[in-house]
């Protein structure tokens, strides 16, 4: 028999004594309670703002005198795509489940912990987004372990947990100081419940790897032997990716256990202590020249895509020219990372940018105007005259003996070359190309594209990246470049016939007719 009870209470007066009643408080478990009580954190959605957190905390604090949770995260609202509320009945969203089955748990995650949803925000849930986190976040991820493994495996490598990279390169010191950097900030934004900003910290690092790092090192990787070198690079590179799965893994769990998993025989990574990556790894200055490197690396690619001529095609030189404090920044190992990247010969430090372009610059008058008041149209005259120059954050516009300080984002900065010159300008950095091509450049240009071809003959071919071959090339090649293109493609030179290669190519580079065979030369069995 069952009786309706006088008292009734509003729905949510038992969730906000979960607490207590799942501990039987105060009747069991008191010292368990009291030692635990208040949580660390409680996590729902605006919605329990006045439910289920408004009644943890009346309960809380008419029962102890105190908040029922130290920290609270409070997710905002997943809409469907095209911003309609997310229902049942209309069924306008994917099954999670279909979502998991097709791009993995990992991606889903990486994609809401990366969304607006977790700053409170609404968010129009996109099943492309899940799917840009395979391609932007773990195939690079996933490609640099396999870049790892594969030439580990080739020379006999093998990691240690307990050693810690000492490497005198200043590429490996970089990524170095850049983990540490980046343990720093996930560890932080961890420990302060800061989700949005615990996620992205880690993200950037996955591309700076693979992106600027691992590309830099590949021929560090390629040559016979395990020199010293080649040493300090697989050290770095192996504890770089371990503890980027440490990291990862509260966010990607199933791909930071299997690369961790894989790479050290350990049960689980989550199993292991959060990194501490150590503090004499810590570089701001190298970081701040790397940044540098890759800023003017970035304009010069800019100007070459302008000018439709591809990296593979060497140039003479790149002109540059830094704002004063920045012009040691600039040092000979960075000069040689752009003239690597950029496919230059030598890079000209220049300390005046006015022989090779103008600035011009024009001022937004809504912004300058309650600043300057009735002076603003002189300020505009003035700078469209060209009477300005830059100083630090700052670009100073004059006339006569006055001068109007005016803030960056005041101001639209164009720089145009001189005499035609192709120039591109950033952050107080110009950069301008020697795009003239000397019989010498095209040569190595057409063996640069020959290089590119016969890797991707191996490609298809289906060869492991330490199968070697016999390789026959036809056209008007200098032997120089021939012999190095043998030496980059494991190959030997040979008379092959057609009959007997694996693959073959005919190109036409740069109006030059050129016959690629190859054919993969067996690996003899050991009785």
């Amino acid at each position: 028999v069952m009786r309706r009870v006088p008292e009734v209470l509003d729905c949510w007066f038992e969730s906000g004594a979960m607490p207590f009643g799942q501990c039987h408080y105060p009747f069991e478990n008191r010292e368990w309670f009291e030692s635990h009580f208040p949580a660390d954190f409680i996590v729902e959605y605006p919605g329990q703002i006045r439910g289920w957190f408004y009644y943890l905390h009346v309960l809380g604090v008419a029962l102890l005198g105190r908040a029922a949770f130290k920290n609270c995260l409070v997710h905002g609202t997943l809409l469907a795509e095209d911003g309609a509320k997310i229902s049942k009945s209309r069924r306008n969203f994917t099954d999670p489940m279909e979502l998991i089955d097709r791009h993995g748990a990992d991606a889903l995650r990486l994609y809401l912990m990366s969304s607006p949803a977790v700053m409170m925000e609404d968010m129009n849930f996109k099943d492309a987004g899940v799917q840009e986190q395979t391609r932007r976040v773990l195939l690079p991820l996933w490609n640099a372990y396999s870049f790892f493994a594969t030439y580990a495996n080739i020379d006999g490598y093998t990691g240690d947990l307990q050693r810690l990279p000492d490497s005198t390169n200043p590429l490996d010191r970089w990524i170095l100081a850049l983990l540490r950097l980046t343990s720093d900030r996930v560890h932080e934004a961890y420990r302060g419940f800061h989700l949005n900003q615990a996620l992205s910290p880690i993200l950037d690092f996955i591309d700076d790897l693979t992106n600027w790092y691992i590309r830099q090192s590949r021929a560090r990787f390629w040559g016979g032997g395990l020199t010293e070198d080649k040493r300090m690079a697989y050290d770095t590179l192996y504890y770089v990716i371990l503890n980027t799965a440490r990291l990862l893994a509260p966010a990607a769990p199933f791909i930071a256990d299997e690369i961790f998993r894989n790479l050290t025989g350990a049960l689980s990574v989550h199993l292991e202590a959060w990194p501490e990556i150590p503090a004499n790894y810590h570089d701001q200055k190298l970081l701040d020249q790397t940044r540098l490197a890759r800023l003017v690396v970035s304009l010069g690619l800019a100007l070459r895509q302008r000018r439709g001529i591809r990296v593979r095609q060497p140039l003479q030189r790149l002109q540059v020219v830094l704002p004063p404090e920045q012009r040691a920044m600039l040092t000979e190992d960075q000069q040689a990372v752009v003239c690597n990247e950029l496919n230059v010969k030598m890079v000209d430090l220049l300390e005046d940018w006015s022989n090779l372009a103008e600035l011009r610059v024009s001022p937004d008058a809504r912004s300058i105007g309650p600043i300057w008041g009735k002076t603003t149209q002189r300020i505009i005259r003035a700078a469209k005259a060209g009477q300005v120059r830059e100083a630090g954050q700052k670009v100073i516009v004059f006339d006569r003996d006055e001068q109007w300080p005016l803030e960056r984002r005041q101001v639209a900065l164009n720089y145009v070359g001189r005499a035609g010159a192709d120039v591109m300008a950033d952050q107080g950095v110009l950069v301008a190309l020697d795009c003239e091509l000397t019989p010498e450049l095209v040569e190595e240009g057409i063996a640069n594209e020959l290089n590119r071809i016969i890797q991707d003959m191996r490609k298809q071919a289906g060869y492991a990246v330490s199968d070697r071959v016999q390789m026959d090339i036809a056209g008007p090649l200098p032997e120089t470049w021939r012999v190095r293109l043998a030496e980059l493609a494991l190959a030997t030179i040979t008379d092959l016939q057609e009959k007997d290669a694996d693959i073959i190519k005919k190109e036409d580079i740069s109006g030059k007719v050129f016959k690629l065979m190859i054919r993969r030369i067996p690996t003899p069995i050991n009785n």
